[in-house]
């Protein structure tokens, strides 16, 4: 893969020398390799440690605010996929599912916490 870099504009995911802001957005092949590279794996395991060790009351109110996020963004894709063709719902519809996934994981973790469902 990398010599095939080479060969064209795009630059690979070099956890030396950059950084997630230094990757296009719309470099999907590049955006993955950082996802997948091992750095960036360890720092979200470490993160996530960090969060769990966090005293309950803290991960319930940080988990019920990225529920309301994702809710408020499963309201925009659902308004999305009411006005695009054929082409667009199969995508569409794995984004609302992911999601609901995401909603429906969340709440699970608020009540292991002793809180109520948001």
């Amino acid at each position: 893969m990398y010599w095939e870099n080479l060969m064209t504009d795009r630059q690979p995911y070099d956890p030396d020398r950059m950084n997630i802001d230094d990757i296009d957005p719309a470099d999907v092949d590049t955006l993955m390799e950082w996802v997948d590279h091992p750095n960036t794996i360890a720092t979200h395991d470490d993160l996530g440690r960090a969060f769990r060790a966090e005293p309950p009351e803290v991960q319930i109110a940080e988990i019920a605010a990225h529920i309301n996020n994702f809710r408020r963004q499963r309201a925009e894709v659902a308004d999305v996929l009411i006005m695009s063709g054929p082409a667009e719902q199969g995508p569409l519809r794995q984004v609302l599912d992911a999601l609901d996934a995401s909603i429906t994981a969340g709440n699970a973790r608020i009540v292991q916490l002793g809180g109520e469902p948001v």
